[in-house]
């Protein structure tokens, strides 16, 4: 972790982790437990249980960073309940992080901060089509208070919040049943 940092600007891609090397977490200790297995082109969340408020967590051991770019190339595949996928920055803890996610079912992206295991959306773009069996690419730079989000290369928004503002871990981030393929990478900024 330390040559990402002391580089000022480095990419990792997560798929380099195997899955094992992934700490399978649920938000709100929601049951069961979470499980990531591997599929084409990324990692799945296998545990594709309905249940409204369970957001699993596949939480990577490095990098720990405040200001990081992530971007997240994904391809939704199901969901009855749900069809949302994302990612986590500035982990704390599996009840203290900043959400960006995509949903497929809502065609909308958010960006929202976890707190005590709530979610408290602080920006977002509504009626953005987000096609099944396709694939996208999701993108948030985090510095600072500042955080700026893109779909499939097109600025959405940008927005301000210091809540959650020390360094973290990354981590890709589920809801109840959805199912998606995916493929992340990190740019650490500092």
């Amino acid at each position: 972790m330390a040559r990402w940092l002391a580089a000022g600007l480095a990419t990792l891609p997560l798929s380099g982790f195997t899955h094992a090397q992934c700490e399978a977490a649920v938000t709100a200790g929601g049951k069961p437990p979470a499980c990531w297995e591997r599929a084409e082109g990324g990692a799945t969340e296998a545990t594709r249980l309905r249940f409204a408020d369970r957001y699993p967590l596949c939480i990577y051991p490095a990098p720990v960073a405040r200001d990081v770019e992530v971007k997240l190339r994904f391809r939704p595949v199901s969901g009855r309940m749900d069809r949302a996928i994302g990612f986590a920055v500035r982990l704390q803890d599996p009840d203290t992080y900043c959400v960006l996610r995509a949903n497929a079912e809502e065609d909308n992206v958010r960006l929202c901060r976890v707190t005590g295991g709530r979610r408290v959306q602080f920006a977002g773009r509504e009626r953005l089509p987000i096609a099944m069996s396709a694939w996208h690419t999701l993108r948030l730079r985090a510095e600072g208070d500042r955080f700026m989000a893109w779909l499939d290369g097109e600025s959405l928004f940008e927005a301000r919040d210091s809540r959650i503002s020390g360094a973290g871990r990354i981590a890709l981030w589920s809801i109840a049943d959805s199912q998606a393929i995916k493929a992340p990478r990190i740019e650490v900024l500092r």
